[in-house]
């Protein structure tokens, strides 16, 4: 796993071969609950190799993110499921790295975590998985120029794909968090 600043992703070669995260530096226009989240999901990880096929409530390790017994709050995940063709341009990478980059500036803190993973040698399906304050800073995103121009080169470079939605949810009185679908 590698935990970089808000803009750092490993170069390509390794994030093709491994599964990484990029913690977004929070800055002071973030609340509290939301800090403490990204803090936190600096342990995030696969708990199988299956990830990008199994429910995203069985494949990472949410049962080891913890926060304060009296924080409640509500953040937003958004998942990536896709089947890579097998030919996939490179131009897809970058294009992906410059929407994260965009995201992180423009959320000012927001984007709380980006994970992505390798795809399946055999089967090409991978998972990436963005954890937002919010659903309005997700879908502020989603806008971006950048994100805009990734998601048109996306048409050509995958077989299929779906977006999944979750509610990550800290309720008081425990330190665990819920996931829920939307």
């Amino acid at each position: 796993m590698f935990t970089g600043n808000p803009v750092d992703l490993p170069p390509l070669e390794t994030a093709i071969d491994f599964g990484v995260t990029a913690i977004s530096q929070t800055t002071e226009s973030i609340d509290e609950a939301s800090k403490l989240l990204s803090r936190a999901l600096a342990s995030f990880k696969h708990v199988t190799d299956d990830y990008a096929t199994l429910p995203y409530e069985v494949s990472f390790n949410w049962d080891e993110i913890e926060l304060p017994e009296d924080l409640e709050k509500e953040y937003y995940c958004v998942v990536f499921r896709s089947k890579r063709k097998a030919d996939v341009d490179p131009d897809l990478y970058t294009a992906d790295r410059l929407a994260h980059e965009e995201a992180v500036v423009a959320s000012q803190g927001n984007l709380l975590m980006y994970w992505f993973g390798s795809a399946k040698a055999d089967t090409r399906e991978c998972l990436a998985t963005c954890i937002w304050s919010s659903q309005s800073w997700a879908k502020r995103a989603s806008k971006l120029p950048k994100h805009v121009q990734a998601a048109k080169l996306s048409k050509d470079a995958y077989e299929s794909f779906q977006l999944e939605r979750f509610r990550l949810i800290k309720p008081l009185g425990t330190r665990k968090l819920n996931l829920e679908r939307v």
